[in-house]
């Protein structure tokens, strides 16, 4: 009875620890230290890892070799296929298509290289072999390349499928194309070969193809990024926001194409998703505190500049005309030379939160408000927020809090680490194992939760200086000890090193 009653003791223990099972810091194989006798170093020194198609888990570039790494969640392996590879960044111009199919750009060997949908290894595709330009459109997931710089042809599901229609245009080269659905076009990016002046960036022009019609020549006056832009399409409006800190530019469908209208203020024009309007700061993100004002020949004096804070847009969906939102001022921090100013943005809960002088403010698609519960005396400055499995968390120096839909903001008392802003502390979730993996760059230290109620410690004698990425499955982060170990934080803590 006894041997019955602890092997039933020993079920229920395994049992347990398949679901409850704890983390621990432990060595990557395949990342000790390789010996370069050239260069005389020790270590791999890796770089940020990227998501790669066909590889499960990430990809880290070992700058040092120049060598592609693929960490699978268990172990770090060298990748020498003939793609993806280090040759001009190649392993990050990925692009997938709108069925999921994925195409890379070789450069060493050059090629187009293809991956279906669920596939398990990059293939070239036997045409071209050879190509002198190629874009992607982001719009239609189809490849264009051209073998001489002139005649185009398109690839589709990994098939060359015909020639392509290209701008006709002189002395230039299409650079980017982008097709719209809504408009029913699609966007071509013509450059210059030759700057206009010398250390001015190349000419270009924006030419538009609708759908069964001939190009047209759209006259804009500032440059554009095809890829990195957003079109946003109500009515006959087209609004295109360019990305970064650049001036939208709003153009109108006539009978006779589009038509440039006109360019809204300069700004990071973030959007509330749910509404569609964008709102930004308007102004100098940072002032001197004083100038230099000439008193004589001889002397300057120095003088309290006059501050003028960045004041708070909306541009609503649909319009060109931006409203200055009255009595908004943004965070500011002085130096002893300089004040900068900060509005960072939010998207949680249906909401868009602003980083503003006193607290969060708060736009709901419609209306701004100022919840008292969202002030920085309550929720510390710096506040970071983060939507994790569906909850909203806070975090600043003051503590963890978490934000219900209706903007109460109660603190994690139980969280572990004091002052936990969020430079120095991360907060992570594997979904698969139901953990929480809180760390702590300052003090090298681990902590795991399933409820952000208690919280365990993981003992590790590694200074682990940040969390390079988190892997679902299996459930495993990749931390960084310096620029040259590598560790996993992983369940798997009994397995053979």
């Amino acid at each position: 009875m006894l041997n019955k009653y602890l092997i039933a003791v020993l079920l229920f223990m395994l049992a347990g620890s398949a679901h409850g099972q704890e983390f621990c810091v432990r060595p990557i194989p395949g990342a000790e230290p390789i010996s370069d006798t050239e260069n005389k170093r020790a270590s791999l020194n890796f770089g940020y890892p990227d998501v790669i198609a066909g590889y499960k888990g990430v990809v880290l570039n070992t700058h040092d070799y120049k060598k592609l790494f693929h960490f699978n969640g268990q172990e770090l392996v060298e990748i020498k296929d003939d793609f993806p590879h280090t040759s001009f960044f190649a392993y990050t111009n990925i692009h997938t298509d709108l069925n999921g199919n994925s195409y890379g750009f070789g450069s060493k060997p050059k090629g187009i290289f293809y991956l279906p949908k669920g596939g398990a290894k990059w293939q070239v595709l036997d045409n071209p072999k050879e190509y002198k330009s190629v874009r992607f459109d982001q719009g239609s997931g189809a490849v264009y390349f051209s073998r001489n710089g002139s005649s185009w042809e398109t690839v589709l599901n990994g098939q060359v499928v015909g020639s392509a229609d290209m701008p006709d245009h002189e002395s230039g080269f299409v650079s980017a194309i982008r097709t719209v659905p809504e408009l029913s076009g699609v966007f071509a990016l013509v450059r210059s070969k030759v700057a206009k002046q010398r250390y001015k960036l190349p000419n270009q022009s924006l030419w538009f193809k609708p759908e069964g019609r001939d190009w047209q020549k759209i006259d804009i006056p500032v440059l554009i990024d095809l890829n990195k832009s957003t079109f946003e399409v109500s009515g006959n409006l087209v609004r295109i926001f360019r990305g970064g800190r650049r001036a939208p530019l709003f153009l109108s469908k006539t009978s006779q194409g589009l038509k440039f209208q006109g360019v809204g203020p300069v700004g990071y024009w973030h959007p509330h998703t749910e509404s569609k309007s964008r709102l930004a700061w308007i102004g100098k993100e940072s002032q001197k505190l004083e100038k230099l004002k000439r008193v004589s020949m001889f002397s300057l004096k120095k003088r309290p500049n006059k501050l003028t804070p960045p004041k708070l847009f909306l541009l609503r969906n649909g319009a060109t005309t931006a409203e200055e939102i009255e009595g908004v001022k943004p965070y500011s921090i002085r130096s002893k030379l300089n004040i900068s100013y900060s509005g960072r943005h939010n998207n949680a809960l249906g909401l868009h939160f602003i980083h503003a002088e006193t607290g969060l403010v708060v736009f709901d698609g419609t209306n701004i408000s100022e919840p008292e519960s969202l002030r920085y005396a309550n929720i510390g400055i710096f506040p970071s927020i983060k939507v994790i499995d569906g909850d909203v968390f806070i975090q600043s120096q003051k503590g963890v809090f978490r934000l219900s839909p209706e903007l109460d903001v109660r603190r994690i008392e139980s969280f572990p680490i004091t002052e936990p802003w969020g430079f120095y502390v991360d907060i992570n979730y594997f979904k698969q194992a139901n953990r929480f993996l809180i760390s702590d760059r300052r003090s090298d230290t681990f902590f795991t939760s399933s409820d952000m109620k208690v919280f365990t410690k993981l003992e590790n004698e590694e200074k682990i200086l940040s969390i390079r990425a988190v892997i679902q499955d299996p459930p495993t982060a990749l931390v960084a000890a310096g620029e040259r170990k590598v560790y996993r934080v992983t369940q798997d803590c009994f397995a053979s090193e």
